[in-house]
């Protein structure tokens, strides 16, 4: 395909959203309950959280998570209160690993923003 690929690094000040004053969740998921997932699942938590914490302007709200791979948003009590609390107003932004981890698949993480849109 491409031979040349250039990379335009952007810093976060670049971002529209890093200068509103947002209130911002994570969701975290893995797909196992095995050890090693254990580890990722509380590095993904203090990976976002400091990350939200680390901009002034955001207001740490939650940390929702789930752990098990369940295919249905219904079994994903994590999924349905990071929803609710965004439905409720109490939360403005998601910050999540992937869009993998948010829904099962990219139809129903695009359907989800946009209805929370």
């Amino acid at each position: 395909m491409f031979q040349h690929v250039i990379e335009i690094p952007q810093t976060q000040e670049d971002h529209p959203i890093w200068n509103q004053q947002l209130r911002g969740a994570t969701y975290c998921r893995t797909s196992t309950n095995q050890e090693e997932q254990n580890s990722s699942l509380e590095n993904q938590i203090a990976y976002y959280t400091a990350f939200i914490q680390s901009n002034p302007l955001w207001r740490f709200v939650a940390v929702c998570a789930d752990q098990a791979s369940r295919l249905h948003t219904k079994n994903r009590s994590g999924y349905r209160k990071i929803l609710r609390g965004c439905r409720r107003g109490k939360n403005h932004l998601i910050l999540v690993k992937s869009l993998s981890r948010f829904g099962r698949d990219a139809r129903e993480a695009i359907s989800t923003i946009r209805k929370l849109k």
